[in-house]
């Protein structure tokens, strides 16, 4: 990607890559649509095989967003990675529990450090 990125910034921790959503409106379809190209194209050029993203500086998020993720998840999956939500708010988590997709299709932890660790195949207390 030539142009810097303007609704995530990327981080590395040992092999895993760490993607911190900025503090925007995930609710606003510009916002969604800027971040699933700049989000993809970001997989389809890097390719990681351990991926962690960071909702820390996100207030809420729509549905829409949420297929963002899952186009995401397909594209780590596709070359047999392994993808972590973490640092969720409460409204933001409870969203992805009414939609059983926490855990069956999205593993989410507390912390990026724990979310680190269990693609290390760590276990946390």
């Amino acid at each position: 990607m030539t142009e810097p990125l303007t609704t995530f910034n990327v981080s590395h921790v040992d092999e895993v890559t760490v993607i911190f959503l900025k503090p925007l409106d995930f609710l606003q379809r510009e916002v969604i649509t800027r971040t699933q190209e700049e989000l993809l194209e970001f997989l389809k050029q890097q390719g990681p095989q351990k991926l962690v993203i960071n909702f820390k500086d996100v207030a809420g998020i729509s549905s829409e967003f949420i297929g963002t993720l899952l186009r995401a998840r397909d594209y780590v999956m596709a070359v047999d990675g392994q993808m972590r939500l973490s640092n969720m708010n409460d409204n933001i988590h409870t969203a992805f529990c009414v939609t059983n997709l926490k855990d069956r299709i999205f593993p989410i932890d507390a912390t990026m450090p724990r979310a680190i660790d269990a693609l290390h195949g760590i276990e946390s207390s």
